[in-house]
């Protein structure tokens, strides 16, 4: 059960977010759309997309493996990276405002709460493949024995 809950809401998430990307994409094409909502929907769509350009900056490269305080500095850039790129696209769109410092904090935040639940997300799947790979490993050495 647990499985296909899991299933289900991954399939949610592609779902959407595909529907998400492509909606604004097709009403520009159809002419529709073309009040604040539409640009909304396209400003949404290319923050998405600078932001996950932005994994280059996390991504550690097969030739050279990065030290703790190393990778802790790429995924700091990386938030500041995101920060830059939420709250460019917030102010263009209109969700909020350099004048109201307050909404940037929050805003800032709010990304954090977000960057962290995600860190925390893939540290638990990542923590859970390795001990299951350490289980199997250590079953074919038992074996082996």
């Amino acid at each position: 059960m647990k499985r296909i809950v899991k299933k289900i809401g991954f399939r949610y998430a592609i779902v959407l977010t595909a529907i998400c990307s492509i909606l604004p994409f097709v009403s520009l094409i159809l002419n529709e759309w073309r009040d604040a909502m539409g640009q909304q929907l396209l400003f949404l769509s290319f923050m998405a997309l600078f932001c996950a350009a932005g994994e280059v900056i996390i991504i550690e490269s097969d030739k050279r493996n990065f030290s703790k305080k190393e990778t802790m500095i790429r995924f700091l850039i990386h938030y500041m990276y995101i920060n830059i790129v939420v709250i460019y696209f917030g102010i263009r769109v209109g969700w909020f405002s350099l004048d109201n410092f307050l909404e940037i904090i929050v805003v800032t935040l709010m990304i954090a709460v977000i960057y962290l639940i995600n860190i925390l997300v893939s540290y638990y799947k990542d923590k859970n493949l390795a001990d299951r790979m350490n289980r199997i490993l250590l079953s074919m050495e038992e074996e082996k024995e």
